[in-house]
């Protein structure tokens, strides 16, 4: 493999994290692309009002300076809204055919390395949910699967490229990433 075709656009990091593969056929692939920003909310509610408060917090600090009633009333309807928002996401879980699993995967923000109980075909589009648990961020994005080894106990290792993510996700990724970065290299330093 030449070494173009083999590199990244972003760094890889490998960690532990609650994970569940959907396979999909194209009827439903088309059904979720018909409105994926609309059908991510079904899952990710909490997660993108979290996204929101942090892409906002400059304008927050700014108007806590000016009036500081008024920036803890909005924060805390802000709590109320993300609480309501992971009442709902948990019954969502509760009554959703898709299983997540904590494996080990190698994450990035084009894609993921993980292992699966299921058989894959190369080219096969699936919905993945992620957990991350670094910022409490749970995402739901559509992945090709580039990649299907079998590990010979009836699992298989695939990689899976990112086809349909919102940038707010990627954005969730790669702060993922870099505290889990953050945490491995104050553990270094602690040992």
């Amino acid at each position: 493999m030449d070494s173009t075709r083999n590199r990244r656009r972003s760094f890889r990091m490998d960690d532990r994290i609650q994970v569940w593969v959907h396979p999909l056929n194209e009827e439903a692939l088309e059904g979720i692309l018909q409105d994926f920003g609309r059908y991510r909310l079904n899952y990710c509610l909490k997660s993108h009002f979290i996204n929101q408060r942090e892409e906002q917090q400059p304008k927050f600090q700014i108007l806590k300076k000016r009036n500081a009633d008024i920036a803890a009333y909005i924060a805390h309807l802000e709590e109320q809204i993300i609480e309501l928002a992971d009442r709902l996401q948990t019954t969502l879980e509760e009554t959703s055919e898709r299983r997540k699993e904590l494996v080990s995967v190698n994450l990035s923000a084009d894609g993921i390395r993980l292992e699966c109980a299921q058989s894959l075909e190369v080219g096969q589009s699936v919905e993945l949910g992620l957990d991350l648990p670094t910022n409490s961020t749970h995402i739901v994005l559509i992945a090709k699967v580039i990649r299907c080894d079998e590990s010979g106990d009836g699992k298989c290792t695939v990689s899976l490229e990112y086809t349909h993510i919102l940038d707010e996700d990627i954005e969730a990724i790669i702060r993922h990433l870099a505290k889990l970065q953050q945490i491995q290299l104050q553990a270094r330093r602690a040992s």
